[in-house]
């Protein structure tokens, strides 16, 4: 998973026939992507993908798979800093 300096984010996956990318897209926030962490916020035992940005603008993903495809990240909270 990466974050760009213009606020998108993807998923690169590394195979023996050489680097794919999953999917892109742009994040709510024009700005940098500067922390990307993975944590069980409800102790499901899924991951979420949680984002933060240079303008204090925090997001938070839920993961799908769908089989062996791993779709982008669903939305579901996101919060920017007063």
């Amino acid at each position: 998973v990466f974050g760009t300096l213009c606020g998108k984010i993807g998923l690169v996956n590394y195979a023996r026939a050489g680097p794919a990318t999953e999917w892109i897209f742009q994040s709510t926030t024009k700005t940098a992507i500067t922390c990307i962490d993975f944590y069980d916020l409800t102790d499901t035992g899924v991951n979420h993908l949680i984002i933060g940005a240079d303008d204090g603008f925090i997001e938070i993903f839920e993961i799908i798979e769908d089989n062996d495809s791993i779709l982008p990240p669903k939305l579901i909270y996101s919060q920017v800093q007063a």
